[in-house]
């Protein structure tokens, strides 16, 4: 008798059979949908000006240089358009496509303003965009589950890294939690210590999340720096607009890591998602572009890191009075030359911090020179050296007219 032929292994059905984490995979993007939506909305209730105000003096910076603004029934119109699309997106049972809408109205806003591009705008968009590629198709809705998951991972890895800079140590930690150690009666070189473990505890959290036995420690890690981030803000009262991404954040990681059993990103996975290359380029090596000024800052994570540009715009103390109140209430006249903090300014009039980008610095810069005499030259502090800190100062005299 001729022995009987091994069966083969049925490729195409080995390829569709279902991931671990299949199960639930649907309504685990619906969650981060939901939250997301909620988040963003809070947000933007928190920064009313950065997006509608008729009043508004920090100016506005398209993407294209020289567009004009548009007008505030239209900007509104564009707002409510945003509004209503996060709220039908966050409705169960509705079409996978509404998802994508708020994605698109974000992207029209931010092509009339760069400073709406924030890092907490950022990774909502990020999260509505993949979740528009769902399926009823249980593997696509993991592969897409996995995608997030690689983009979250690595956000706190990129995040520890641009925090590992003499800046965040010396000026930025000890500031962002010195209202929070004064509540609480601790030393203030305890803060200083803490400083350096920072960066370290981040990227730990990344590469925890990477791996499926360490991730529920960096989860709870996670939850742990995002608690004692929000006391702080809580703290010191500032930064109001942060407060709901760091209550989502936490939020985002229960839903995507606690239960799961696969590595955020396999070949199966793109094959089911080929998409999520894109979102892996993104999140994943882009970041490292930003550490030689060729990619944002804010698009890789390095929002309170000390990393990023500074710009203040020189004025004339002679001057000084024909400033409106809002530039005069940030305007450094403690010592000379007096000048005003672009970022102070911003937070001030927006409730969030600067685009910290040059391009961005000399439109602000340009628009005060063009139309208030009392500007007189731009200065743009660069990225800060990650050992020393020392920065390299560029100054744009508001008479040259040709930056």
């Amino acid at each position: 008798m001729r022995p009987a032929a091994k069966q083969r292994p049925d490729k195409k059905k080995h390829e569709a059979s279902p991931l671990p984490d299949d199960v639930s995979a649907g309504r685990d993007i619906y969650r981060l949908v939901v939250i997301a939506c909620v988040a963003m909305i809070a947000g933007m209730a928190c920064s009313r000006p950065l997006w509608i105000a008729a009043d508004r003096l920090y100016p506005q910076i398209p993407i294209v240089p020289g567009a004009p603004a548009p007008a505030f029934a239209l900007n509104a119109a564009i707002v409510l358009m945003l509004l209503g699309s996060l709220v039908v997106a966050a409705l169960p049972k509705m079409p996978l496509w509404s998802r994508a809408v708020p994605v698109g109205i974000i992207a029209v806003l931010v092509a009339l303003d760069q400073s709406r591009l924030q890092p907490w705008v950022f990774i909502y968009a990020i999260v509505l965009l993949a979740a528009a590629f769902a399926s009823r198709v249980p593997e696509r809705n993991a592969s897409v589950l996995m995608t997030l998951r690689f983009v979250f991972a690595a956000q706190y890895f990129w995040s520890g890294l641009q925090k590992a800079n003499d800046s965040f140590v010396e000026q930025v930690w000890p500031t962002f939690v010195d209202p929070l150690f004064q509540a609480l009666h601790l030393p203030l070189l305890a803060a200083h210590a803490a400083a350096f473990a920072v960066p370290l505890l981040e990227v730990a959290i990344g590469c925890c999340l990477f791996i499926p036995r360490t991730r529920r420690v960096g989860i709870v890690a996670a939850c742990a720096t995002h608690a004692t981030i929000l006391a702080s803000l809580l703290a010191s009262r500032e930064n109001m607009t942060v407060w709901p991404w760091n209550v989502a954040m936490p939020l985002f990681g229960v839903v995507l890591f606690w239960n799961a059993t696969t590595i955020p990103w396999t070949i199966s996975a793109v094959r089911r998602f080929p998409q999520s290359i894109a979102f892996g380029v993104v999140a994943g090596i882009l970041p490292a572009l930003s550490f030689v000024g060729h990619w944002d800052a804010y698009a890789s994570w390095a929002l309170y890191s000390g990393n990023t540009a500074q710009a203040v715009v020189v004025v004339d103390p002679a001057a000084l009075d024909t400033l409106p109140k809002m530039l005069r209430r940030n305007t450094w006249q403690q010592s000379r030359p007096i000048f005003i903090d672009l970022n102070r300014w911003s937070y001030d009039e927006l409730q969030v911090p600067i685009y910290p980008e040059p391009r961005v610095f000399r439109a602000v810069g340009r628009r005060l020179c063009d139309t208030r005499s009392a500007a007189v030259a731009l200065v743009i502090l660069g990225r800060p050296d990650w050992r020393t800190g020392r920065r390299e100062r560029t100054r744009l005299p508001c008479a040259d007219t040709t930056w």
